[in-house]
Formats: structure tokens, sequence, C-alpha cells
């Protein structure tokens, strides 16, 4: 949490004397990893798969990143998947199958490091596939106090799927830990 902490430390004996005060002793804990950045998809138009992506995070102690998610337009958040931190080609990929065109669905994630510390939550990723050849996507910055989604207006895109390179993602190897 990369906080940092003072200590003085005192001995007693058995007869209850109290020694003197060491000198004071300085600790910072390990800092959180950073929220995760650059969170994307795509939707393979033609079946269930949303497919997540995301760039490493800068850190060199990342042991997992934990992917949750909403259905609909609401804030109730849960656990997707935890991906290991073994990247392809410097990024990470994961398929959510069994989804719906015209429901939303609401993506975030987190880096954990090896000590086992939670990082910061990302933005937030709204999907809406509309049609076979389309999706809707809107991000929401994340709150530091809340995992609330707070609508942006402006901030909504069509992106059309490309099917070779969705093919290409499906053979790159997708991690399954949902």
């Amino acid at each position: 949490d990369d906080q940092e902490y003072q200590y003085k430390i005192y001995c007693i004996n058995s007869a209850g004397l109290i020694s003197e005060a060491s000198e004071i002793v300085t600790v910072k804990t390990k800092p959180v990893p950073v929220a995760p950045t650059g969170l994307t998809c795509q939707w393979n138009g033609n079946g269930s798969i949303i497919e997540l992506s995301w760039p490493a995070n800068p850190e060199t102690d990342i042991k997992e990143y934990q992917i949750d998610y909403a259905k609909g337009n609401t804030n109730r958040f849960k656990k997707l998947a935890v991906v290991s931190a073994i990247p392809v080609q410097n990024s990470y990929i994961y398929a959510h199958e069994g989804t719906t065109s015209k429901q939303t669905y609401s993506y975030r994630i987190q880096a954990v490091n090896l000590a086992g510390v939670d990082g910061r939550w990302s933005e937030i990723l709204s999907v809406t596939p509309i049609s076979a050849n389309a999706i809707m996507t809107e991000i929401t910055p994340a709150s530091p106090n809340s995992s609330a989604k707070k609508e942006i207006p402006g901030e909504k895109k069509v992106v059309e799927p490309d099917a070779e390179a969705t093919e290409n993602v499906i053979n790159a190897g997708v991690n399954e830990n949902a």
C-alpha cells in the first residue's frame, strides 16, 4: 500500500524494568500495483464470446489479473476469472463465453502482485454486442473510492469486428479459469 511506518523497540525484563527505546526504524510497504490500462474488447459476431485484451502492467512482480464483470446496468460486479501473469506478446487475452447480443456487459480488471496485494481497478469497459457486425463500447473512469459506474456522455463508439484478428486471438491462447 506504499505507506511508511516508524517503530521504536523497548525491552521489558522479568522484573518489569523497561529499557531505553531503540532508534526509530522506518519501513515502507510495497506499493500496490497500478490500475491496468488499455482494456479493449471484441465480440466474435456470430457466437457468444466477448474477447478482452489489455497490455501487461509495468510492474515486474505481477502474479495474476482478476477480471470482474457485471451484467446489465448494475454495479454489482462478480468475479469472472483469474488470469495468470504470463503474457502473450506483452499482452493478455481472456474470452468471456456465453454472452448474448443486445445485453450489456461491464468489465474491470486489477493486477495482483506476488505478495498477494490487490492493485487498483481499471476503468470500467461496458460492451453491448448489437449485431453480428458491430459492438458498442463505453469506458468509465475508475473511482479510487468506489466501483460505481458513472455515465460519460459522448464516449460511445461502434467497433467493427475483424474476423481474422478474432481468429488469431482465439488461437493465441485463452486462459479459461472462469
